[in-house]
């Protein structure tokens, strides 16, 4: 599938150009199989190095990629995070301080502003299938991971909800919360192909569905009881 052009008449500039086909062509068929040549042939580039002249480098493309969405996300998480922060809640033993004690409304903001902004872009999207295979490239998954944990919604977070589960089950949560970011791409991923191919098996809803569908399974993983083996 080659990437939809912007409406006639109007050419972006060369780097947003390169961006958008960027993400569109790595969202189609992977990272490692997609050259920085390719990418500027399909944006039209005049010059077939026209990404290492504006990027430096692939690396580079793609966390100019997952920065030109986050700048939004950023805002929509954080705008959601202020307002579990702001629920009366008094002073929790935890040292967590003023603020929802419900796990469920912090994990509420990692899950629906990726939902929502998906939402808000409208169709067609490629961003979730796109950072599906950031995530899961070799190459690059550890450039997103610190992407991502730079941020400062992330961290706070992290932090409530670390502060709101029994201090033995801290490790647990560190390892489920690997395992969440998998989930929660995963399945917008599958949804966002669905709705470019026409189909829309996942909840027979839009990404609202999506989101509060995600909220459900993602708040029984963080939260479920820890079992141990037999013997451990």
């Amino acid at each position: 599938m080659q990437p939809r052009k912007p409406a006639a008449g109007i050419r972006l500039p060369t780097p947003e150009m390169l961006l958008h086909t960027a993400e569109c062509l790595f969202a189609e068929h992977g990272i490692a199989t997609v050259s920085n040549r390719r990418v500027a042939e399909v944006a039209g580039a005049a010059n077939n190095s026209a990404v290492l002249y504006h990027y430096r480098n692939k690396t580079g493309l793609l966390l100019a990629i997952v920065r030109k969405h986050n700048t939004e996300l950023e805002e929509i998480r954080g705008r959601m995070l202020a307002e579990a922060e702001g629920k009366a809640a008094g002073k929790a033993e935890s040292g967590a301080g003023a603020g929802s004690d419900d796990p469920r409304d912090y994990i509420a903001c990692l899950v629906l502003p990726l939902t929502e902004y998906l939402r808000r872009l409208g169709p067609p999207t490629w961003y979730a299938r796109f950072s599906l295979q950031a995530m899961t490239d070799p190459s690059f998954a550890g450039e997103l991971t610190r992407e991502l944990a730079a941020s400062p919604s992330h961290q706070r977070i992290w932090a409530r909800l670390t502060a709101l589960v029994d201090s033995a089950d801290h490790e647990v949560l560190r390892h489920r919360s690997r395992l969440v970011m998998l989930v929660i791409v995963h399945a917008c991923a599958n949804f966002e192909r669905e709705l470019a191919d026409g189909k829309d098996r996942t909840t027979g809803g839009g990404w609202d569905d999506v989101g509060h569908f995600l909220l459900d399974a993602v708040a029984g993983l963080l939260l479920a009881p820890v079992t141990r083996p037999p013997g451990s």
